[in-house]
This record gives structure tokens, C-alpha cells and sequence, in this order.
């Protein structure tokens, strides 16, 4: 996957004999995951609020929204990733909130053009 400068960053796919699954690690939109996400049940990928990313009041603060776009996918562009992958459940994962509500990020996902079932993954919820 493409996370900023570091050289190795990884998604795994999952085929089992009833479902697939991707896990992604910590990325910006990737053609790569699009191309291995092909087709996959279940999507869970890391995501952070377009809409309440702006610098903040802390030491390295004001360089934050670059380093968001350069290390991580938004909830609109994750929307545009999944509508292009299309799987059947997209769990949203190692979430960047900056204050952000569930609705807020569900809505950027929509924003993005995926209108699958996409839900807020937490801790021991199973699918």
C-alpha cells in the first residue's frame, strides 16, 4: 500500500471457502488495493474525517493535513475507493476522528459514491 515515505506498508486479502476478506493497513487511495480488493466480501480499512481535518494547536500541528493525505484515506475518498471495489460489507477501522460522529463519517463514505452497507467497526462485533 502507499503510506507516505515508508517504504513497506501492507493489506492483506483473505480467501476462505465461503468469504473473502481485505485488511487494510494505514494507506492513501491505492490502485493496488482497489486491484487486490477486487470482488471481496468484506472491506475493512482505515479511514479519517474530510471534513474536520485542519491544522491543530500542537507541536507539529500545523503540518497535520498534509500528513493525513499523505498516510491515510479520507471517508469521501474511502466512499470512491469502495464504490470502485464494491464489497458486500465495508468496515471502517483505525479511525482519525478530530471530533467527527459516526454519522458524519458514514455520510462522508456516501459522499464519496459507495451506497453499500458500510458500518463503524468496535472491538469484538463479529460479521
Amino acid at each position: 500500500m502507499e503510506h507516505g515515505a515508508w517504504k513497506n506498508a501492507f493489506a492483506y486479502r483473505i480467501d476462505a471457502a465461503n468469504r473473502s476478506i481485505v485488511i487494510s493497513g494505514d494507506t492513501r487511495p491505492s490502485a493496488a488495493l482497489v486491484k487486490a480488493a477486487a470482488g471481496v466480501d468484506i472491506l475493512i480499512h482505515e479511514v479519517y474525517s474530510a471534513a474536520r481535518l485542519k491544522p491543530e494547536d500542537r507541536p507539529g500541528g500545523k503540518d497535520w493535513p498534509r500528513y493525513c493525505r499523505e498516510y491515510h484515506t479520507s471517508d469521501v475518498e474511502l466512499g470512491a475507493l469502495a464504490a470502485r471495489i464494491r464489497p458486500k460489507l465495508l468496515i471502517l477501522d483505525h479511525i482519525i476522528r478530530m471530533g467527527a460522529s459516526d454519522e458524519e463519517l458514514l455520510a462522508g463514505v456516501l459522499a464519496g459514491g459507495y451506497n453499500g452497507k458500510v458500518v463503524i467497526g468496535k472491538d469484538l462485533e463479529r460479521f
